[in-house]
């Protein structure tokens, strides 16, 4: 038997002891409380065993931190992306539907129809899914800085292809390969804020991704709304709002080369001293850097123990064992805005111009449930379930699932409520209540609890095999010392 499996037994029978008596586990106070792995003694510039209790300590206070007061301290982590959100409207200009539409004759007007509009859709997310699943090597590589410079330059090319297009076929090429660099913001972004924020930060900020994403598609949908009117011209219309996709990827390769990148990334290439730059960045000169230096380098460490028994990560590892399957499936489902999705399908059957405004509404409403129900926690989530050893990996592979699921939702969704195939309008509304309703189910069993919960501690809560419901009640004092204790691990 390992000694992990010994930990995990020692820890399995300390809780059913107390279950039993109907108390609280206090264990009873040890000098092996703070893990210091060898590794950690040997890395450059190591700090000292009383400057990482003061990183552990600083990390507790964070946990603690009204919300409010985090955000006033540590504004210098915030940050936006924002989406081009064009390609949506251009598809009701006139003037693009006389270029790529066609008569209908049901509804005696142009409509795209519904095999290429369900082509662009989903080459897009096929796109996104081609660039997340890059991404993972990548950022393990060179970081979410450089990599999202390198994608923003890249961007540009498939925005003028768009702009160009004279054929359908152009336009689907260049909306496949203008995925490819969304996929790889999508990532960068999440990995730069999970290794970048500190813990009472996280969650808010991984939350703040799918929202400035939606905020994008707002600017987009205004800019496009104002160019419908232009009917005479291809560059006063559409032609000119996708041509303004290109502003976001220019203002980031101006930007970023004098922004921070991942302390964390710094570490694990041995650049201690930049590691420190990004941190006074992130938390100002003021802050205590050696002391957030120090926890950082403490799990870079326990990442290198761990890769030195098992070797260096790679995607099959998300797969490996029944504790990363766990933890990659738990990161690539999704949660749930059902409810909202069932009344606007009933408002299918709402006549006359007030139930078409209703459903109007409630299209709006369903884009910001859906974010708040499902975009915002998925995000959240991945940066909090990811071990940090396979984070990368775990956040590209995730992103990259959930677009697989876009690319064939928007393959076969204008076919369900367009009018020249099914023409169900808002009553396919009840199509996504039905998978919704099978996800929140999954979800009830593999969504666990991470409030507070550190990198180090989650991959504890995993590996001792506790069940899902669980770990937002664990008592992490009595796992940590009782791993520090096995491994020997202390000054």
């Amino acid at each position: 038997m390992s000694g992990l499996d010994d930990i995990k037994d020692d820890y399995k029978h300390e809780l059913q002891h107390v279950e039993e008596l109907g108390g609280d586990l206090r264990p009873v106070e040890t000098t092996s409380d703070v893990e210091y792995p060898q590794q950690l003694r040997d890395m450059k510039d190591a700090p000292t065993y009383e400057t990482l209790r003061e990183g552990l300590n600083l990390q507790q206070q964070d946990m603690h931190m009204p919300l409010g007061t985090a955000f006033a301290r540590d504004w210098r982590m915030m940050g936006t992306g924002i989406d081009g959100g064009l390609s949506g409207i251009s598809v009701s200009m006139p003037k693009f539907l006389m270029k790529f539409g066609e008569f209908n004759p049901i509804t005696k007007g142009l409509i795209l129809p519904s095999l290429w509009k369900g082509l662009w859709d989903s080459m897009v997310a096929l796109g996104v899914a081609i660039g997340a699943m890059s991404s993972g090597y990548l950022l393990d590589r060179w970081g979410p800085q450089k990599i999202v410079i390198i994608a923003s330059i890249f961007f540009i090319c498939p925005v003028l292809i768009q702009t160009f297009a004279s054929s359908r076929v152009m336009m689907l090429v260049g909306k496949l390969l203008g995925g490819i660099p969304q996929g790889i913001f999508n990532v960068s972004a999440a990995n730069f804020v999970s290794e970048a924020s500190n813990l009472r930060m996280r969650g808010p900020l991984s939350a703040l991704l799918p929202l400035s994403a939606i905020g994008g598609v707002a600017l987009g949908l205004t800019i496009g709304y104002e160019r419908i009117a232009y009917v005479t011209s291809d560059w006063l219309s559409w032609r000119l709002a996708l041509l303004m996709q290109v502003v976001p990827p220019i203002i980031c390769v101006i930007t970023l080369p004098f922004a921070t990148t991942s302390p964390i990334h710094l570490v694990k290439k041995g650049r201690m001293e930049d590691a420190k730059k990004s941190l006074a960045k992130l938390y100002g000169s003021t802050a205590d850097i050696p002391a957030r230096l120090a926890i950082i380098q403490q799990a870079v460490a326990i990442e290198r123990e761990e890769a030195a028994k098992i070797g260096a990560s790679s995607y099959k590892d998300l797969f490996s064992t029944a504790v990363a399957r766990k933890r990659t499936f738990a990161t690539a489902w999704l949660v749930i805005y059902m409810g909202v999705m069932a009344i606007l399908g009933g408002l299918h059957f709402a006549k006359g111009h007030s139930g078409q405004l209703a459903v109007a509404v409630m299209i709006n409403i369903a884009v910001a449930a859906q974010q708040l129900g499902g975009g915002a926690p998925t995000y959240t989530l991945q940066n909090e379930i990811s071990s940090l050893r396979l984070r990368a990996k775990t956040q590209s592979i995730a992103i990259a699932f959930n677009f697989v699921l876009n690319w064939a939702w928007n393959l076969v969704t204008p076919y369900i409520y367009q009018p020249d195939t099914a023409n169900l309008g808002a009553a396919s509304a009840f199509i996504f209540v039905g998978t919704t309703g099978l996800c929140l189910v999954v979800a009830y069993f593999v969504i666990p609890e991470t409030n507070g919960r550190t990198v180090v501690q989650m991959d504890l809560l995993y590996e001792s095999k506790m069940p899902i419901r669980k770990f937002g009640s664990a008592d992490m004092t009595a796992l940590e010392k009782l791993h520090a204790r096995e491994h020997n691990v202390s000054v």
